[in-house]
C-alpha cells in the first residue's frame, strides 16, 4: 500500500499575504528604530536634555567604580574589538562556506561590512565628542562618540548569527532548522546574545569613552539595519535545484578540524587584543 504525501498545514491566511503582514511589520518596526535614532542624534547635537542626563550618567558610574567590575566590564568590551570581531567574522564566513551555506556566508559578510560603513558615516555626519579622557579606563579611541560602534557592531553580527543558526528561512535550511536548532537552544542563544549585547554597551559607558545614549542610539540603528538585512533576505530568489539542501564543501573531519583552528585564532587574537587594548 502506497503512502500518502504530507499535506500542507492550513495557516488560516494565504501565503501572500501572511508575508505582506510580516514585511510591514519589519517596515513599522525598523522606521520606530530608525526614528528613534535621529532623535537622540538631533537632541545630543541641540544639547538638550539627553546631554544633561548623559552627564549625569556618567558621574554615577565613574562614582561606583570598583577594580572588580573594571576588569568585567574591560573584558566585555574586549568582545567587541575591531581586530577580535574581524577574527570571529572572517572565521564565521569561512566555516559556513565550509558547510555549504554560502548564503549564509553571503548574508554575513555584506550585513557586517555595510554595518562598518554605516557606523563610519553616521558618526562622521553627528560629529560628536566622546566624554573627557581623564575618564576614561582605556584609551580614548579617535573616532566620534555617537553612535558607539562596539554596540552597534556587536547587535548587527550577534544577531545575524542567531538567526542564522537558529531561525534560518532560507530555501537551503541553512544551520538550525527544526532538526538541529530545537527551542531550548534557541531561548538560550537569544538569552546569551541579549547578556552580551547589554555586557558590550554597559562596557563603553562604564569605561568612559561613551555616553549612555551613544550605547542608546546604536542599538537602535543596529536593529533598524538587522531588520533591513533580514526583511531584504527574504525576498532572494534562490535556485531550486538547492532547494533540498546545502552541500558541504569539506568532509566531516575537515571540517571539524577547521572549527577547532578557528576557536584556536580567536582565542590568539583575544589575548592580542588584551595586550593592545590594556586597562589602564
Amino acid at each position: 500500500m502506497r503512502s500518502r504525501p504530507p499535506q500542507p498545514v492550513e495557516t488560516g491566511l494565504p501565503a501572500d499575504k501572511t508575508r505582506g503582514s510580516r514585511t510591514w511589520l519589519a517596515v513599522c518596526g525598523g522606521a520606530a528604530f530608525l526614528a528613534v535614532f535621529v532623535f537622540i542624534a538631533y537632541e545630543v547635537h541641540a544639547g538638550t536634555f539627553l546631554t544633561a542626563w548623559d552627564s549625569r550618567v556618567t558621574e554615577a558610574i565613574v562614582a561606583s567604580r570598583s577594580g572588580v567590575w573594571s576588569r568585567v566590564f574591560w573584558g566585555a568590551t574586549l568582545l567587541g574589538n575591531a581586530p577580535l570581531m574581524s577574527a570571529y567574522l572572517s572565521a564565521a564566513v569561512i566555516l559556513f562556506l565550509a558547510w555549504g551555506r554560502w548564503r549564509s556566508a553571503l548574508l554575513l559578510a555584506a550585513g557586517t561590512g555595510g554595518a562598518q560603513v554605516v557606523s563610519a558615516v553616521a558618526k562622521a555626519v553627528i560629529d560628536r565628542p566622546r566624554p573627557s579622557v581623564s575618564l576614561a579606563l582605556i584609551e580614548q579611541p579617535v573616532s566620534h562618540s555617537l553612535p558607539s560602534g562596539h554596540a552597534f557592531m556587536t547587535l548587527v553580527v550577534a544577531g545575524l548569527l542567531v538567526h542564522l543558526l537558529c531561525f534560518p528561512t532560507t530555501a537551503d535550511g541553512s544551520l538550525g532548522d527544526s532538526r538541529t536548532c530545537g527551542r531550548a537552544s534557541r531561548i538560550v542563544g537569544m538569552v546569551v546574545t541579549a547578556v552580551l549585547l547589554l555586557l558590550v554597551g554597559m562596557s563603553r559607558v562604564y569605561l568612559g569613552v561613551h555616553w549612555a545614549s551613544d550605547v542608546i542610539a546604536a542599538w537602535c540603528l543596529g536593529a533598524f539595519w538587522l531588520i533591513l538585512l533580514l526583511n531584504s533576505s527574504r525576498r532572494w530568489q534562490w535556485d531550486e535545484r538547492l532547494a533540498a539542501g546545502p552541500r558541504p564543501w569539506l568532509g566531516r573531519g575537515w571540517r571539524i578540524g577547521l572549527l577547532a583552528l578557528f576557536a584556536v585564532v580567536v582565542v590568539i587574537a583575544l589575548v592580542l587584543a588584551a595586550w593592545a587594548d590594556p586597562l589602564l
